[in-house]
């Protein structure tokens, strides 16, 4: 094999490059942690938005209450159902981690 052939020879002395991060680094439980915590974080806002949205609502000159009272009746429990089985799952798989 001459260097005309197939390009300069490489030096054998030379150790072999490693990417900078590898799965193996990754700390996978911190990551889940920051999930579960922005996912609790955002259900907790949507609600509170919601709620605030309705009372609004019922404020606002000229909105037809009786519509505002069925938009929150239907909403209401859907997002108390997701926001109670998050958090659920959240603290409850915290504590038993712990």
């Amino acid at each position: 094999m001459t260097e005309l052939e197939h390009g300069p020879i490489p030096d054998e002395n030379l150790e072999p490059v490693t990417p900078p991060h590898t799965f193996d680094e990754v700390d996978t439980e911190t990551q889940r942690e920051k999930a579960r915590t922005t996912l609790a974080i955002g259900l907790v806002v949507i609600f509170g938005l919601t709620v605030l949205g309705a009372f609004v609502a019922f404020l606002w000159p000229g909105v037809d209450s009786s519509k505002a009272k069925d938009l929150l009746s239907l909403l209401l429990p859907v997002e108390s159902a997701l926001l109670g089985s998050a958090l659920g799952f959240y603290f409850g798989t915290k504590s038993n981690g712990s």
